[in-house]
């Protein structure tokens, strides 16, 4: 997916699914060292694009929903660039 944003840690995200729950989600594969990790939607088709968002520069990955148009979603949940995006939307309705 990308490098870690971490400190001090220079481990590669990769996407994980829980052994208890079997919910998936981006960890750093430097663990335990590192607990770098993001949520992702537990629905949809993820696919891996060689991207990073243009307003934080992390990491950017596509979810794709039966019946719905395809998602470019970044992984950081603090992401400037998701404010806009609700303000845009709200702006429409």
């Amino acid at each position: 997916m990308g490098k870690c944003p971490g400190e001090n840690c220079d481990g590669d995200l990769i996407v994980r699914t829980a052994r208890k729950t079997k919910k998936r989600f981006i960890g750093c594969n430097a663990y335990p060292e590192c607990r770098t990790t993001f949520s992702l939607p537990q629905r949809g088709l993820l696919v891996t694009i060689r991207e990073e968002c243009k307003h934080c520069g992390y990491p950017i990955v596509k979810i794709i929903y039966k019946g719905r148009k395809p998602w470019d979603l970044c992984i950081n949940p603090d992401c400037p660039g998701k404010d806009e995006k609700y303000k845009n939307y709200n702006n429409n309705k």
